[in-house]
């Protein structure tokens, strides 16, 4: 009887330590990898189009962001892609330059995102400048001298 109670109090020890200790052990999923060949293929006045290679796995969103700073510290832009390689990206201005970067994450798990791609520029096509103002300042037998106004919404 003895010994069934010490062998009782025994396992009953290791059940406790193995569930205290065993609680504090994570499994970490496996990481992304980063995504490759991200460019523009296209430019509205104010729009966008990017494209980029896939990343293997039957989980994977993609998660784009633009901004007009390359640090991405302010203004930034989020876009969510769930199933393509390929994003339109609306509401921008004309004329300017943004850097865009992506990176791939678990449709299961939104929080659980891979590395940023290092960012990209990219730039919108210039609105039409109807104010040029375009005119021939001088001539000769072989050459012309034109002169116009600045587009103001085309980047400095």
């Amino acid at each position: 009887m003895k010994d069934l109670c010490k062998y009782l109090k025994v396992s009953l020890l290791l059940m406790v330590c193995t569930l205290f200790l065993g609680a504090g052990i994570k499994a970490e999923a496996a990481t992304l990898p980063k995504v490759e060949g991200l460019k523009q293929i296209s430019a509205g006045q104010q729009s966008l189009t990017m494209k980029w290679d896939a990343v293997v796995g039957n989980d994977i969103g993609y998660k784009l962001q633009i901004c007009a700073d390359n640090r991405f510290v302010s203004g930034v832009k989020e876009q969510i892609e769930r199933y393509n390689t390929e994003e339109y990206i609306a509401e921008l201005s004309s004329g300017k330059t943004y850097y865009v970067r992506i990176a791939a994450y678990y449709k299961s798990d939104e929080t659980a995102l891979g590395p940023w791609t290092e960012p990209i520029q990219v730039v919108t096509k210039p609105g039409s400048n109807k104010n040029a103002n375009l005119c021939q300042t001088a001539s000769g037998a072989t050459s012309i001298s034109m002169k116009w106004n600045r587009n103001q919404e085309a980047n400095a």
